[in-house]
C-alpha cells in the first residue's frame, strides 16, 4: 500500500505504508520509515516502522505516534516481520536507526 503527499516544495512523495495485524484482532497501519541492517549483526535486515493515527489530525494538532522495530524478511510473494525479543539485539538496532536518522539530518541541513 503506498500513500502521495506533498512536501513543502510542492512535489508528490510516495509514502510506504504496512498494515499491521495482531493476534487479537486490532490492525494498525504503519509508514515505513526505513527498512536497513546493522553491521553487528550480519545481513539480517530490520524494519522502522510509524504508526499512523486512525484519524487525519487538523493541521495545529500534533501528534504522538509510535516508532517500532522489527526484524524483518522478504520473499518472492511475501513480507515477514518479527519481534526483537533480545533487549542486546534491540538496542543495537534502535542505536543504528538513530544514526540513520541523525545522518539524514546533516545531510539536510
Amino acid at each position: 500500500m503506498s500513500e502521495e503527499i506533498k512536501n513543502n516544495n510542492e512535489e508528490e512523495l510516495e509514502l510506504e505504508t504496512i498494515n499491521l495485524e495482531y493476534e487479537d484482532g486490532t490492525s494498525d497501519e504503519c509508514l515505513i520509515l526505513d527498512i536497513f541492517t546493522v553491521d553487528a549483526l550480519g545481513d539480517q535486515q530490520y524494519v522502522a516502522l510509524l504508526v499512523l493515527p486512525e484519524e487525519e489530525p487538523a493541521d495545529d494538532e500534533e501528534v504522538d505516534s509510535e516508532l517500532m522495530l522489527y526484524r524483518y524478511a522478504e520473499t518472492d510473494d511475501d513480507v515477514s516481520l518479527d519481534v526483537i525479543e533480545d533487549e542486546n539485539e534491540y538496542t543495537l538496532v534502535e542505536a543504528a536507526f538513530q544514526a540513520l536518522i541523525e545522518a539524514d539530518d546533516e545531510d539536510e541541513a
